[in-house]
């Protein structure tokens, strides 16, 4: 940390590894440290140590004394310390006190080693660094022949206890942090600096050097201590020209034999790296692709990556368990039939995924924290533990495995986006933009970090620059999905339709037959603000008739169904909004990872608008069954209830019943309904405060209330002239009347808006 401008971090770094630092000191190393390359190499050096103290039970109750003494180190500070020193420094010094104390523990204390030659400590002793192979018959390495020889060289390696290699992501973490591009070969140089970083004692070198008639390699074994070079072969592929797997065995038994290892090495179980990746090379080809794509958070290419492995391996236990969190949950129930054809380190991930999927969160987590006790530095399952504990709302927790991962690799984009929204939930939006910052930083020709500014920026209801956020995005990458949806959602509110159609239109026609749904679904908003319900119904319904011709099984199909019964109710026609809910329901029963609950509350809903009370009990009992037998919450049967309540005169108990379904799940039905049943029990301060919010809601499930988004205005106008509010009265049913009012005929609501303003003194 020499090289750092600012020495008073030196000091913060000291007290934050041992947990001395107050909240406010913590985040600003944190975000110092997500800037300054020289505080991270420190602090990665100084985190491994200071565990080890802070997990020592004397080195702990020291540290506690001194933090909790009110004499003898704390005054003897304070007296040196008084006048011009600053409480930081007073922190500092304080800090270097209890340093100094555990120091003199460590000296004094009679430590007793025991080394007895254990699975672990031989596999320490043979840390080995596999670079990627060089391609001396193709240069660009087109195939990714030498990516996928090191890669399965790694994994074949990594079913045995007695060898501790590094993985290729680790790899691949090291060279970014050394600036070194990932498309060209190590020299040996750069290989020796990363064997120095990782701890390595054995440095992998290999070249391919023939492919026809026979696929053959060299190998050189190097000791990084040395330089010398301890073990050198030519070897190759005994099945034949594309024998990529058989090569492979080979090469692991050789680099075996070359690192002495005892018998227990050559006595385990040792499986042909076919049997737990691929047999296909090309497939292996293809995920590696999907890989780099997932990274990238370009979700479609890295879907047809994912899908095309399958097609030349229908067996590719991890290209399942790939495509299981970006296509449909259940193909993890696929990843689990063929898992003896995964690595150990991956049959962790598989079966956290299992377990996830089936509802057992826990027992997802526990696995990825077996997986952390064989492999610490796996900085994905660290990634996969913090998102865990960020769904979890435990945000705190959440955080101290996102920097453990970005402590192994600073320029961690994945997680990096995760800290962001970590931070931002718990109310420290600097930092997230700080940790964006650095993200965008790391990837600035990437689409993600402006993608993610702007969705932070309109969570906080700031759409100007949300919006210059996702036009940045879609400037890197005009098709990227999230910041067109997101974008043409904002645009809508601002009555920006051509814009808005203009990117709805892309996802419309894209190459996914699944996005080709939700544009759909998306594009018939549009006359809905405007107030042409009838271009909006027909929209719809050559949608639904385009997704049973493409077979569409999406979530956004049957959504085409509400969107129809929210009309309908609006024009006055609750039968038919009814029917819609019906086939709501239906469609929402056959999706193949949907709630089953979810469309229920709404066929209440809609019962009720149309007066048929008895049939909406009936719908509510099937609806509370329903979450019984799937051990959900009763989420939406608290919203069915408050309808229901309601429509037989209990205002009181509508109120209630709304008001637990908003903290269960804070979405923009809830809340509005809350609103309106405020209001209607002349609470016109809580319906304002409540109402006046969702203006600056954001999400995909906002704009497809579209009726309700433009009647919010018109409820938050009579909610602020009832408060004596005449301006922002006279500006909400201003809103109001621009989404509608220009509808012939003239809408009753809008007759009455412009009676109210009328009365108010003004007509727009």
């Amino acid at each position: 940390m020499s090289n750092c401008p600012d020495s008073k971090y030196r000091d913060l770094l000291a007290a934050y590894e041992l947990g001395m630092l107050s909240e406010e000191e913590r985040r600003e190393l944190e975000i110092h440290l997500l800037e300054c390359e020289e505080c991270r190499r420190e602090a990665v050096t100084f985190a491994a140590g200071a565990r080890l103290l802070r997990a020592d039970a004397d080195v702990r109750r020291m540290i506690d004394e001194i933090d909790s003494s009110p004499a003898a180190a704390k005054d003897r500070l304070r007296e040196e310390h008084t006048g011009a020193a600053s409480p930081r420094r007073f922190r500092m010094a304080y800090a270097w006190v209890a340093a100094a104390a555990v120091l003199t523990l460590l000296l004094l204390r009679p430590w007793q080693l025991s080394i007895s030659p254990t699975d672990d400590v031989v596999a320490q002793a043979n840390r080995l660094v596999v670079t990627e192979f060089e391609n001396l018959t193709d240069p660009a390495d087109s195939l990714r022949l030498g990516r996928i020889l090191s890669n399965l060289l790694i994994t074949d390696l990594s079913e045995s206890h007695f060898v501790d290699v590094l993985s290729n992501q680790g790899l691949f973490d090291l060279l970014k942090a050394l600036g070194h591009p990932g498309d060209r070969p190590v020299d040996a140089e750069v290989a020796a600096e990363v064997a120095h970083r990782a701890g390595a004692r054995w440095i992998l070198a290999g070249k391919v050097v023939q492919t026809e008639p026979q696929l053959t390699v060299t190998l050189q074994l190097i000791d990084y201590a040395t330089g010398d070079v301890i073990a050198s072969h030519r070897l190759g592929a005994t099945g034949g020209a594309r024998d990529v797997f058989g090569l492979v065995d080979s090469m692991t038994v050789r680099v075996k034999e070359d690192l002495s290892l005892p018998r227990g090495a050559f006595e385990e179980s040792d499986p042909r790296v076919a049997t737990v990746t691929t047999v296909s090379a090309d497939a292996y080809r293809h995920y590696l692709e999907g890989v780099e794509s997932e990274r990238k958070f370009y979700w479609r290419e890295a879907m047809h990556s994912y899908e095309r492995a399958l097609d030349y391996d229908s067996t590719f236990a991890m290209a399942y368990y790939r495509l299981s969190s970006l296509k449909d949950p259940q193909l993890i129930e696929d990843a689990l039939k063929y898992i003896s054809r995964a690595g150990r380190r991956e049959q962790h991930y598989i079966r956290s995924r299992v377990a996830a999927v089936r509802g057992d969160q826990a027992g997802a987590v526990r696995e990825m924290l077996e997986l952390l006790k064989d492999y610490p530095r796996e900085k994905d399952a660290l990634l996969t533990v913090g998102i865990y504990f960020y769904q979890q709302h435990d945000y705190e927790q959440a955080l101290a495995y996102l920097h453990r991962a970005i402590a192994i690799d600073s320029s961690f984009k994945q997680a990096l986006n995760q800290i962001a929204y970590t931070y931002d939930k718990l109310g420290y939006f600097d930092s997230a933009l700080a940790a964006l910052d650095r993200y965008q930083e790391i990837a600035p020709n990437e689409a993600n970090p402006y993608d993610s500014r702007g969705s932070l920026l309109a969570e906080r209801g700031r759409f100007k620059e949300a919006l210059a956020a996702f036009e940045q995005a879609l400037a890197v990458r005009p098709d990227f999905y999230s910041s067109l949806w997101q974008a043409a959602f904002l645009y809508l509110y601002d009555h920006n339709y051509a814009r808005s159609e203009e990117l709805l239109q892309k996802i419309a026609s894209s190459p996914n037959k699944g996005a080709r749904c939700g544009g759909r679904t998306y594009l018939s908003y549009i006359p809905v603000y405007e107030g042409d319900f009838a271009r909006a119904l027909q929209m719809l319904d050559d949608g639904i008739a385009a997704d049973r011709i493409e077979k569409t099984n999406i979530f956004d199909a049957p959504r085409k169904h509400l969107q129809k019964a929210m009309i309908y109710d609006e024009l006055g026609d609750p039968q038919a909004a009814v029917n819609e809910a019906m086939l709501l329901v239906q469609g929402s029963a056959n999706l193949p990872s949907h709630d089953s609950c979810f469309a229920l509350p709404y066929l209440v809903q809609f019962q009720v608008r149309n007066g048929d009370l008895d049939a909406a009990r009936r719908t509510a009992e099937r609806l509370k069954a329903c979450e019984a037998a799937s051990s959900d919450s009763a989420t939406y049967s608290w919203y069915a209830d408050g309808w229901i309540k309601r429509a037989s005169g209990d205002p009181t108990g509508a109120i209630a019943s709304f008001k637990r379904a908003a903290e269960l799940v804070d979405d923009f039905p809830t809340r509005y309904m809350l609103g309106v049943a405020f209001l209607e029990s002349h609470q016109y301060e809580q319906a304002a405060a409540t109402l006046e919010p969702l203006t600056r809601m954001h999400g995909s499930w906002r704009p497809s209330w579209c009726t309700w988004n433009v009647r919010l205005h018109y409820y938050l106008g009579w909610a602020y002239e009832e408060l004596g509010n005449v301006t922002e009265a006279r500006r909400q049913y201003g809103v109001f009347l621009d989404f509608w009012g220009g509808v012939t005929p003239e809408m009753p609501v809008v007759t009455e808006t412009r009676t109210r303003l009328a009365r108010l003194g003004t007509t727009p």
